[in-house]
């Protein structure tokens, strides 16, 4: 049904026109279903890029910027790629259904955005022709709608449109002729007035309900000349996606020139290179001729001289994740070829990852942790210039998270922790106001691509001394991680965690939460001042085993902010003018060296031991670690039975967690519930910071 080859189409002779062009995207396209059926039929992709691409980028440059896309099934796959437009120098709006309205509904429905004259384009059609021919004769006929016509070969499976000497409609026959006729191409220009032949809120169809009313009032048509395809059927999607990639390829005997004409012709910044029998031979990108003109400045060489002559190809039929995987920051296209080395088709991973990626919803758990000695001495004012040493294990308690990519710049946080939703409009504009501070410094450092929506909360409330700041910006990170091609390692994304919270805002405090979460596990952390390391504990399960039924959290009552016992903490350890401090900080280093290895050795009493002395030297680190409460209720604890225990975090609130023989727990427990205090199993964890993408 092409009415001329792609790469020429028809020129605009017009220059720019001054309309804006709606372009019905919303229909669910079940023609197209067995073919492509992950994202909605106008980004069923194309010679790389989503079909609906080149209709856009062929009204910018015949002059046409302002674009309203009707939308509806899967409208979140279409806004999200396109967003407003401004990257492609075009303005872009959505009218949204929530129900199918058909083709009239649809544009009735977008009637607010439109202002004079305006053009409508089917989308599931590629109309690679002059608008400004079908608008001159449109204001010429001083028409209120006027219809794009193509000339085919065999009207039958379409249906004919008639009109006089004039251009004016006659009638419509619906598939009901045969031979050559002219058919309705999807293309159509209309007054305002059009509206009101359109009732509100109804399903109707432009072809069967508005265009047959019209015949008697004068409805005209014109010709259009150029490149025309209705890719809603499996063939036509099959044939377009022949004519695109035949559009990009080029003779082995092109010149230079010849390949800069190509790209300018196509807009797609790659031309292919083929022998006579259409084999591919190399690919050569705009940016390899802009850097061989500026060394030879000769465009008449061959193009053999300039392309990548061994490209990375893929067979036609590879699944996608596996082309998925062949991309990299150096290779950015994937030509696909069959057996014989004859170019099918092509994969651009700009465009066609995206488009296919915006039908994810991203998610994030990122684990809390129990820090069992250590803490302090992995502050970098202390292990600068004493070394530090931290033993941990992250837990079954998570902080969790859903991030889904918006059409726009904007980031929009909803904390439900916080019960607090807030807007920023561009990551390069965020303002720390003490409201989720942490999480938008991490956003900020990450420098998204994108606009989203970022859902977060945590199995334990805020300040608990588990280390759930660290774990929740272990959760944002992580998701935006996600979205990028160059993905950062676990020990970049802890670096980004600690340089969010203690550079970007300022909180004082340590190392070991940022790796602990995202790393998962058992750790014993080395802190030095050239390196961080990480040293994962390989414990017999029955060890591990005997550990958790030993162990068990009594929650205190009230959460705190660390902030203030930390920098009195930092404080003293820069001027190391209190001996009692540092000499506290030098003992709890030796006590995790020998918790570390009790726990290889399953020497549980040794262990618990140890557990109550780190917590005895840790108190004398700041008066603000423990009150009389939290000194109350860890004396019950160790009165029933427990051997020690530790105030989890900096101090000041949060959980206590008590290692206590386990035929004493039950009694340690009942007593701590009759003074009012929360008892939490827990369980180990041992995956850390985990991503996963789910279709939506």
């Amino acid at each position: 049904m092409a009415a001329k080859s792609i790469g020429k189409g028809a020129g605009n002779h017009h220059g720019g026109i001054t309309m804006k062009a709606f372009i019905l995207a919303g229909g669910l396209g079940t023609r197209l279903r067995e073919v492509v059926a992950d994202v909605p039929k106008p980004m069923a992709p194309v010679g790389g890029k989503p079909f609906l691409d080149y209709q856009i980028r062929w009204l910018k440059k015949s002059g046409i910027n302002d674009i309203v896309l009707c939308v509806g099934h899967m409208k979140e796959v279409i806004k999200t790629y396109f967003g407003d437009g401004k990257h492609l120098g075009m303005s872009i709006v959505y009218s949204e259904e929530e129900d199918l309205l058909g083709t009239a509904g649809a544009i009735k429905l977008a009637e607010r955005f439109a202002d004079g004259t305006f053009l409508v384009l089917n989308g599931d059609t590629y109309a690679k022709v002059d608008f400004g021919k079908i608008l001159a004769a449109h204001k010429a006929n001083k028409s209120l709608a006027t219809i794009g016509l193509v000339k085919v070969k065999d009207v039958s499976a379409s249906g004919e449109v008639r009109t006089d000497a004039k251009g004016r409609v006659t009638s419509f026959c619906e598939k009901s002729g045969q031979g050559t006729g002219f058919i309705n191409a999807g293309v159509y220009v209309f007054e305002p007035g059009i509206f009101d032949r359109i009732k509100p809120g109804m399903k109707l169809s432009l072809e069967k309900d508005i265009f047959p009313e019209l015949v008697d009032e004068g409805l005209f048509a014109q010709v259009m000349d150029g490149y025309f395809i209705d890719m809603g059927l499996p063939d036509s999607y099959k044939q377009l996606q022949r004519d695109i990639v035949e559009s990009m390829s080029i003779p082995e005997g092109a010149t230079v020139k010849d390949a800069m004409i190509n790209i300018n012709t196509t807009t797609l910044g790659i031309a292919l290179v083929v022998d006579k029998g259409k084999r591919l031979l190399g690919l050569v990108t705009d940016g390899d001729i802009r850097r061989f003109i500026i060394q030879e400045e000769d465009v008449h060489q061959p193009i053999t001289k300039v392309m990548i002559k061994k490209p990375v190809t893929a067979l036609v039929g590879t699944p996608f994740e596996e082309i998925r995987r062949l991309i990299n920051p150096r290779i950015q296209h994937i030509p696909l070829i069959d057996e014989k080395g004859v170019l099918r088709d092509i994969v651009m991973s700009q465009d066609l990852i995206a488009a296919r990626d915006e039908s994810l919803t991203i998610r994030a758990k990122s684990p809390l942790r129990i820090s069992f000695t250590g803490g302090g001495t992995d502050i970098s004012q202390y292990f600068k210039r004493n070394g530090g040493y931290v033993l941990s294990s992250s837990i079954n308690k998570y902080c969790r998270g859903t991030l889904k990519k918006r059409a726009d710049r904007k980031i929009v946080i909803h904390s439900f922790d916080f019960g607090i939703t807030e807007t920023i409009e561009d990551y390069s504009r965020i303002e720390f106001n003490g409201t989720l501070d942490l999480i938008k410094a991490v956003i900020k450092i990450m420098e998204p691509s994108s606009g989203f929506d970022i859902y977060l909360e945590s199995d334990v409330p805020p300040g608990t001394g588990l280390g759930s700041s660290a774990s929740i910006a272990s959760v944002v990170a992580g998701l935006l991680n996600h979205t990028k091609e160059d993905k950062m390692d676990d020990y970049q994304i802890a670096e980004i965690i600690y340089k969010a919270e203690r550079e970007e805002i300022g909180i004082s405090g340590g190392w070991q939460d940022q790796y602990a979460t995202v790393f998962g596990g058992f750790n014993f952390m080395e802190f030095t001042n050239k390196d961080i390391i990480l040293h994962p504990l390989r414990i017999h399960e029955d060890i591990l085993n005997e550990l958790r039924s030993h162990l068990f959290l009594c929650y205190t009552g009230k959460t705190r902010d660390s902030g203030e016992i930390q920098d009195r903490l930092v404080k003293k350890q820069k001027e190391r003018k209190d001996n009692t401090v540092m000499m506290a900080l030098a003992r709890l280093k030796e006590i995790t060296l020998e918790s570390k290895k009790a726990l290889l050795r399953g020497n549980m009493e040794e262990f618990g031991k140890l557990l109550h002395e780190g917590w005895e030297n840790k108190k004398r680190c700041d008066e603000g670690i423990a009150d009389s409460y939290i000194n109350y209720l860890y004396d019950i604890g160790i009165k029933n039975g427990a051997i020690g225990g530790k105030l989890l975090g900096a101090g000041g609130g949060g959980y206590l967690l008590f290692f206590c023989p386990p035929l004493k727990k039950m009694a340690t427990i009942e007593a701590l519930k009759k003074a009012d205090a929360e008892v939490m199993d827990f369980d180990f964890d041992d995956k850390g910071l985990i991503t996963w993408a789910a279709r939506r």
